[in-house]
């Protein structure tokens, strides 16, 4: 997950649950639920994504998602491919709903987001990208605010992971350098 900014934007005063207090910027929340999920075969298919799948009790990765970033985020959109818009508004009907005009892996569909979003709201907010099939635990909502307030600040790209266990060449690698400018040292 990866927040971006471009510009000042519009900010107002916020404070974290923490207590944390910090400057908040407009937050679209842009989920990326394009993809097949095709290291979940055979649950998931192309004519079954994943991002739709409930496999954690009744409610699908999607409409989880979707009610994880309603509160912290301003406005949400998510990015889909033309194939799966209606099964994605079956599931989430009050959130618009953008499709990707070619499928190119996450990269690309960050970029289109992005793009999108530059072009569509004139207030410059900060964009949080989320993948739509992830399981997340307390402190979401705290990091993301923090977060906001970091890439609304510095105009720099703030992401959110976890520490690997192992090396994996499907998910990439981020090396952060060492200048003491993570978000729990800039205030």
């Amino acid at each position: 997950m990866g927040l971006s900014k471009r510009g000042n934007g519009r900010s107002m005063p916020m404070t974290t649950s923490d207590g944390a207090s910090s400057t908040a910027v407009d937050v679209v929340g842009v989920v990326l639920a394009g993809g097949i999920g095709s290291r979940l075969y055979a649950a998931s298919r192309e004519h079954r994504p994943k991002q739709c799948l409930s496999l954690f009790g009744d409610r699908s990765f999607l409409t989880r998602t979707v009610d994880r970033l309603r509160g912290i985020t301003d406005t949400i959109l998510i990015l889909t491919r033309d194939t799966f818009v209606e099964t994605v508004t079956d599931q989430v009907s009050d959130v618009t709903v953008i499709t990707e005009p070619v499928r190119r892996d996450t990269g690309p569909a960050a970029l289109y987001a992005t793009h999108y979003v530059e072009k569509t709201y004139e207030n410059d907010p900060v964009v949080l990208l989320t993948p739509s099939d992830h399981v997340v635990g307390a402190g979401f909502e705290t990091a993301v605010r923090r977060m906001s307030a970091v890439a609304a600040r510095t105009d720099r790209l703030v992401t959110l992971g976890i520490t690997p266990t192992r090396p994996e060449t499907g998910y990439g690698y981020i090396e952060p350098v060492e200048t003491g400018n993570s978000v729990d040292n800039i205030n």
